[in-house]
């Protein structure tokens, strides 16, 4: 597989380490993200990247958040269905909410107790 010239060897052989984190967290509890689902994705790095395609594959809704306005639009492009900005919604962690309890799944390390309370 071709390496993009932006990236070094050592970058690019980061990638497979990502992919597989995030197809794991979907899938490796034995029923994986079922159609209709919805996955939280928290910050925009190589497993979030990851975890928002997997996550459409699968037929999942996908939130994911950054921090960054600059990344917004391709997390989008990606395939995010909602995007929430961190540093402009403080209280990001309540934004979830519209998800019914017990259907959010994570690929992150946020861990769910620290999503709001439900």
């Amino acid at each position: 597989m071709p390496v993009p010239d932006r990236l070094s060897y050592a970058e690019a052989a980061t990638l497979p380490c990502a992919a597989v984190t995030a197809w794991n967290a979907l899938t490796g509890d034995g029923l994986g993200v079922q159609r209709g689902q919805t996955v939280l994705a928290t910050d925009s790095g190589g497993v979030s990247l990851f975890t928002v395609q997997f996550g459409k594959l699968l037929g999942a809704r996908v939130i994911v958040t950054t921090s960054r306005t600059d990344k917004e639009q391709r997390l989008r492009d990606l395939g995010a269905d909602e995007v929430i900005n961190y540093r402009d919604i403080p209280n990001w962690h309540t934004a979830p909410v519209n998800s019914p309890p017990g259907e959010v799944s994570t690929a992150s390390s946020t861990p769910p107790e620290r999503w709001s309370s439900r």
